[in-house]
């Protein structure tokens, strides 16, 4: 569990505390792209950033590829993530 002020706010359907949701905002920034819910990560790779939670926090990011390479280092305050799966685009 994160250690921090748990105020929740609404993020592309669902709450999550206001300092994932900002994580997540960060690298859509990054990125021009937006975040999709979805109750599970696709084990062969996502083709867009996705995203999904358990009580109330992310436990698993699914992007692209192209997108690691200058994820924010802010991605490691998401203790309660378990997963991050990407997908190598050719």
């Amino acid at each position: 569990m994160m250690n921090y002020n748990r105020n929740l706010v609404e993020f592309r359907g669902i709450e999550i505390p206001q300092e994932e949701a900002n994580i997540l905002k960060e690298i859509e920034n990054q990125r021009g792209k937006e975040f999709h819910l979805v109750s599970e990560i696709n084990n062969f790779g996502p083709r867009r950033l996705e995203f999904a939670v358990k009580n109330k926090n992310i436990i698993e990011i699914g992007c692209p590829k192209y997108t690691l390479d200058s994820l924010s280092v802010s991605i490691g305050n998401l203790t309660s993530l378990k997963m991050l799966n990407y997908l190598v685009i050719s």
